[in-house]
C-alpha cells in the first residue's frame, strides 16, 4: 500500500470560465477529496483546443482522471474537452453529471460514448438525477459502476446564512457567475435592473450563496442558483424550461415552480408568502449527495491502492450499488392485504360518517349545511358529494383531475353536471361560483401545488363560509399509502429507497407499486400559508402516531435526522374562516 505521497487526480469539466455551478463543483471536490488527494484541473486554456500540448503529455502525471459534474453527455455532439480517448490510458471516474434532452441522438456520437464508458478503465459513473441513471443505463451501458445520487453542490458546505429585513419583496439582480462569463452577465444585468434596483455581484463564491441565501423567494435561470437556494431552503422559480431544472424540481417534489421566463402565467407562482423548502429535504439532498461522494472515495481508493480511511457507504439512492436484500427480514412477518374496502358499499358507508360528522369538524350545527352551497376537492366516485346532496340536500357538486366517477357505482345518483374534471389549483376552478362549504378528504398531500389550491379555495368561499381540510403529511407513518399492504413497515417511504418498496411489494403480493406521491409540506408550510392567504384557523389538530423506540432504534440511521415530534403528526386536519368582509 502507498501510504505516503497523495495520490494526483486530474479534473475535467467546465472549470475556469466562472460559471457558478463549475466553480461549485470545484468547492465541492476540494471538500470531500482534498485531503486524500491532490486536485489540479487538467486543461489549461478556455477555448478549443483546451489543451496547451498534447493530451498524452498533460495527463501524465496524474493518476486518475475525474470528468464531472454538469450535462456533459450530449446525444447529438461530443465535445473536444470532456471525453478524450487518451484520458482512458489511466484510471477514469465519471461524477455528478447529466444529459440534456434532446429529440434524437446521432449514432456516431452514441458509439462514440459507449466505447468510452464501456471501457475497463471506466471505473464509475454516477450522474445526478435518475433520468439521467436510465438515459446511460438504456443507452451507454458502462461497464464499470453505475450509480445516481443528487448533484454534488447539494453536499457542499455553504456559509451561513443571513436573513432578509425587509417585510415585503425588494428586487435584487444577483450575477451568478465570475471570471469571463461574470463579465457578460453583469452587463445584461445592468441593461435589465431599474433604477431602485441593486445588482450584486463578486468574485467570491461564499459571498453568491449568500445573497441568495438572504432571499425570500429566488427567481433564476441558472440552475445551481436554485440547487444553492433549495440548501438554504429558500424557494426557486426556475425560468429555462430544461431538463436538469424540471428533473431536480421534480426530485424536491416542487415541479410548480418550473416557469419558462416567456410564460405569461409565470406571475403566479409569485407570493408574498412563498412555501419554503421544508429543512428535511435539503437534509435528504445532503445526505445522499455526500454518500455519491463517498462511493466515489470508495472507488478511488480501491483502484488507486490508497490506504486511506474510505467512509462506509450508506444506501444506495439506485438498485445499481450494491445493497442487502431488503425483503428477507420481512418474510416471518408477511400478512394478507388489510387495506380499506373499495366496493360501492364500503364507500357509501364511509362517506355517510365524513359527512354526517362534517358540522362538528366545521363548528356549526348540522342545520347550517341544510341546503348549503358545497364543493368537495378531490371527489374520487363522488361518493361524498352524493352524500351531502342526500344528507343535507346541499347543493353539491365535487371537482377532481381523474374522472374516476365514470361509469362508477355513483354514476345514477344524480351527480350528473356536478362532478367536474378540475384542477384544484388551477385558474378555471374559481369560475364555479362561490360555496358555503368547502370539503377534501385525503388529497391535499397530492396536490403538487397546495398553495395555489387554497388560495382558491379563499376565492371559492363566501365571507364567512368555512372549510375543511384532512390530509397526510410528508413525514407521517403513513404517508406512502401502503399500510394496508405493510402494516408491520410504518413511514416505509423514509426507511427505503422506492425501488425497495416495489422489490418487497412485488415479492408480497405479486403487484408492482411504490409508495404515493406525496408533497413534502410540513405542518408548519399549512399554517404559515393560510394564514398569510387571509385565513382564519378555526381548528387544528392532528392524527398521531409515535414511532415505538424499538422500531426507531432499528431505523435511526434514516428516521434519526427528523424531528420525533413531526415524525409523530401523521395526518393534519384545518377547518378555516374565510372571514366576513
Amino acid at each position: 500500500m502507498n501510504v505516503h505521497a497523495k495520490k494526483r487526480i486530474g479534473l475535467v469539466g467546465y472549470f475556469g470560465w466562472g460559471n457558478f455551478g463549475d466553480e461549485l463543483f470545484l468547492e465541492a471536490h476540494r471538500q470531500h477529496l482534498g485531503e486524500e488527494f491532490e486536485l489540479e484541473v487538467i486543461h489549461d486554456l478556455l477555448s478549443e483546443p483546451y489543451f496547451s500540448r498534447p493530451v498524452e503529455e498533460m495527463i501524465a502525471p496524474y493518476d486518475a482522471i475525474l470528468i464531472g459534474g454538469g450535462d456533459l453527455i450530449n446525444p447529438v455532439r461530443v465535445s473536444g474537452l470532456y471525453w478524450k480517448e487518451a484520458f482512458l490510458t489511466k484510471p477514469v471516474f465519471v461524477f455528478g453529471i447529466g444529459v440534456p434532452s434532446a429529440k434524437w441522438a446521432r449514432n456516431d456520437v452514441i458509439d462514440t460514448y459507449r466505447r468510452f464508458f464501456q471501457h475497463p478503465n471506466c471505473h464509475l459513473v454516477v450522474p445526478r438525477d435518475i433520468e439521467s441513471y436510465n438515459w446511460i443505463k438504456s443507452n451507454i451501458c458502462p461497464s464499470g459502476q453505475l450509480a445516481w445520487f443528487p448533484d454534488p453542490v447539494c453536499s457542499l458546505k455553504l456559509p451561513a446564512a443571513t436573513k432578509a429585513k425587509d417585510m415585503g419583496y425588494v428586487v435584487k439582480h444577483l450575477v451568478l457567475a465570475n471570471l469571463q462569463l461574470g463579465q457578460a452577465d453583469l452587463e445584461m444585468a445592468r441593461s435589465i435592473a431599474k433604477s431602485d434596483e441593486e445588482i450584486i455581484t463578486s468574485e467570491s463564491l461564499d459571498s453568491l450563496c449568500t445573497s441568495i441565501a438572504s432571499c425570500s423567494l429566488l427567481a433564476s435561470i441558472k440552475f445551481h442558483g436554485m440547487v444553492v437556494a433549495t440548501m438554504y431552503g429558500v424557494p426557486t422559480i426556475a425560468m429555462s424550461v430544461t431538463p436538469k431544472n424540471r428533473n431536480f424540481l421534480r426530485m424536491i417534489e416542487r415541479p410548480e415552480m418550473l416557469r419558462g421566463y416567456t410564460d405569461k402565467d409565470l406571475w403566479k407562482n409569485l407570493s408574498y408568502f412563498p412555501a419554503a423548502i421544508p429543512k428535511q429535504v435539503s437534509e435528504w439532498l445532503a445526505i445522499h449527495s455526500t454518500q455519491g461522494y463517498e462511493l466515489l472515495r470508495k472507488k478511488l481508493c480501491e483502484v488507486l491502492d490508497v490506504d486511506q480511511p474510505c467512509a462506509p457507504l450508506a444506501s444506495s439512492s439506485t438498485d445499481a450499488v450494491p445493497k442487502q436484500e431488503i425483503v428477507t427480514q420481512y418474510r416471518s412477518r408477511k400478512s394478507g392485504y388489510q387495506g380499506p374496502l373499495y366496493d360501492a358499499a364500503s364507500l357509501q358507508k364511509r362517506a355517510e360518517g365524513r359527512v354526517r360528522e362534517l358540522p362538528r369538524r366545521l363548528g356549526v350545527a348540522p342545520e347550517a349545511l341544510q341546503g348549503a352551497r358545497m364543493l368537495e376537492i378531490g371527489c374520487g366516485n363522488g361518493e361524498c358529494t352524493a352524500a351531502a346532496m342526500r344528507i343535507y340536500e346541499a347543493d353539491s357538486y365535487g371537482v377532481d383531475i381523474e374522472p374516476r366517477w365514470r361509469d362508477g357505482p355513483y354514476d345514477n345518483l344524480g351527480l350528473e353536471g356536478r362532478l367536474l374534471l378540475l384542477d384544484a389549483s388551477g385558474p378555471d376552478i374559481t369560475r364555479l361560483g362561490t360555496f358555503d362549504i368547502v370539503h377534501s378528504y385525503t388529497v391535499f398531500e397530492h396536490i403538487e401545488r397546495p398553495r395555489e389550491a387554497l388560495e382558491n379555495i379563499f376565492k371559492l368561499l363566501k365571507p364567512g363560509g368555512r372549510a375543511f381540510l384532512s390530509f397526510n403529511l410528508y413525514l407521517g407513518a403513513s404517508a406512502a399509502h401502503l399500510l394496508g399492504y405493510l402494516p408491520d413497515m410504518p413511514w416505509i417511504h423514509l426507511t427505503h429507497s422506492d425501488i425497495e418498496i416495489r422489490e418487497i411489494i412485488k415479492k408480497r403480493f405479486g403487484v408492482d407499486r411504490g409508495a404515493a406521491w406525496v408533497n413534502r409540506w410540513t405542518s408548519q408550510n399549512y399554517l404559515d400559508t393560510c394564514t398569510g392567504i387571509g385565513f382564519e384557523i378555526d381548528k387544528c389538530w392532528y392524527t398521531r402516531k409515535v414511532p415505538e423506540t424499538r422500531f426507531y432504534e432499528e431505523h435511526k440511521n434514516t428516521l434519526g435526522k427528523y424531528n420525533v415530534a413531526e415524525l409523530a403528526k401523521n395526518s393534519m386536519h384545518l377547518t378555516l374562516i374565510r372571514p366576513n368582509e
